[in-house]
C-alpha cells in the first residue's frame, strides 16, 4: 500500500489510555505526558485505522527516572528573643526537568541532634513543632527530605537561628530616705525577668564614684549598706551586669541625708556657789538617735541671756566654758 494514512492514534500506558484518541497530521501524532511516575513504563500507539488503511499496534519501552530535589528551610522568626517560640518550615522542589509536587517526610536538624518526629510534606512542604527553649547564641538549622518514588532525597543548606538576650527590668531604693547624717542606709538593687530570675552583679554608684566592689545577686537581689553619706542629695546608680539571658540595665535614685538632730547637755563645776566663787559650766553634745557620731563644731555659754566669752570648740562633744 501506499499513501499517508489519517485518522487517530490513541497513545497507551499499559492498558490505561494517555489522554483520548489524537488525530495524524501527515501520518504523524504526538501525546505529552508529564503524569508518568518513575519506573519502567510500556507505551503503546494503537492506530484505530480509517477507509483506506488498516488498524496498527506498536510499542516501547519509557523509563522514567526519580527527579532531583532541592530541600530550602525557614525560620518563622529570626533572631528571636531567649523564650520566644520558634518554629521551621522546609519546602521541597523538584529540579529540571523533573516537575510535580514532592510527597515524603522531612526530618529536622537543630545543633546537629534531630528536631522532633519527621514530619508529612503537604503541597511540598513541612513544618516543624515549636520550640521556646533555644539557648542564647546561633544555633544551625538543616532539615533532610527523605525522598519519595518519585523524587531524590536532599538536604538543605545550613540556617544559622539565632537567639538572643532579653532585656530585664531594674529597681533601685534606699532605707530609709530620707536619712540623717551617719545613719546606716540599705540601697537595694531588685533585678527582675521574664525568663527566670536573673542572676550577676550589681556595681552601686555614688555620685559618679563606684561605691565598693559589684555585689553578686541573690535571688536577683542585691544590697549595699552605708553609713557615709554626708548631708545633702546624692545620685545613686546600681548597674547590672547581665547575663548569658539577660542584657545589662540600670536604675537610679536619689538618697537625701539631713542634719542629724543633737541633745547639748549642761553642768556647772559648782551648784550652788558662793558669791565671788569661780564656776566653769561644762556642756556635752551628743547625737539624737537615728543620729550616731561625736558632734563636732563649737558651743556658745549664755548667762542671763547675754553671751559669756567667744564660742568654745567641742572635743570630743564636749565644751568647758572660760
Amino acid at each position: 500500500g501506499s499513501g499517508t494514512p489519517s485518522g487517530q492514534i490513541q497513545f497507551l500506558d499499559g492498558a490505561s489510555p494517555i489522554g483520548g484518541p489524537v488525530d495524524l497530521v501527515g501520518g504523524v501524532a504526538s501525546s505529552t505526558d508529564a503524569s508518568l511516575p518513575a519506573g519502567d513504563h510500556t507505551i503503546s500507539a494503537d492506530y484505530l485505522g480509517d477507509a483506506n488503511f488498516l488498524t496498527a499496534t506498536n510499542s516501547t519501552t519509557q523509563d522514567v527516572n526519580q527527579a532531583g530535589s532541592t530541600t530550602d528551610v525557614t525560620s518563622s522568626v529570626d533572631p528571636a528573643a531567649f523564650g520566644q517560640g520558634v518554629s521551621f518550615t522546609a519546602t521541597v522542589l523538584p529540579v529540571a526537568p523533573g516537575a510535580g509536587t514532592a510527597t515524603g517526610q522531612v526530618q529536622f536538624f537543630v545543633d546537629g541532634a534531630a528536631f522532633g518526629a519527621p514530619v508529612t510534606l503537604a503541597g511540598g512542604s513541612g513544618t516543624s513543632g515549636v520550640t521556646a527553649s533555644l539557648a542564647v547564641g546561633s544555633h544551625p538549622v538543616t532539615a533532610t527530605y527523605t525522598g519519595d518514588a518519585n523524587f531524590s532525597g536532599s538536604t538543605s543548606g545550613v540556617l544559622t537561628q539565632v537567639v538572643g538576650q532579653i532585656d530585664a527590668g531594674a529597681t533601685l531604693v534606699g532605707t530609709p530616705n530620707p536619712s540623717v547624717f551617719v545613719q546606716s542606709v540599705d540601697l537595694t538593687a531588685t533585678i527582675t525577668g521574664p525568663q527566670g530570675t536573673p542572676t550577676g552583679t550589681v556595681q552601686f554608684n555614688v555620685d559618679g564614684v563606684d561605691a565598693g566592689s559589684p555585689v553578686a545577686l541573690s535571688g536577683g537581689v542585691a544590697t549595699l549598706t552605708t553609713s557615709s553619706l554626708g548631708v545633702g542629695d546624692h545620685g545613686v546608680t546600681a548597674t547590672y551586669s547581665g547575663n548569658v539571658v539577660y542584657h545589662p540595665t540600670t536604675a537610679t535614685t536619689t538618697q537625701t541625708v539631713h542634719q542629724a538632730a543633737s541633745a547639748t547637755g549642761l553642768s556647772a563645776s559648782v551648784n550652788p556657789s558662793q558669791a565671788g566663787q569661780a564656776v566653769t559650766f561644762s556642756a556635752t553634745v551628743t547625737a539624737v538617735v537615728p543620729g550616731v557620731g561625736t558632734p563636732t563644731g563649737q558651743v556658745q555659754f549664755s548667762i542671763d541671756g547675754a553671751d559669756a566669752g567667744s564660742p568654745v570648740s567641742l572635743t570630743a562633744g564636749n565644751a568647758v566654758s572660760s
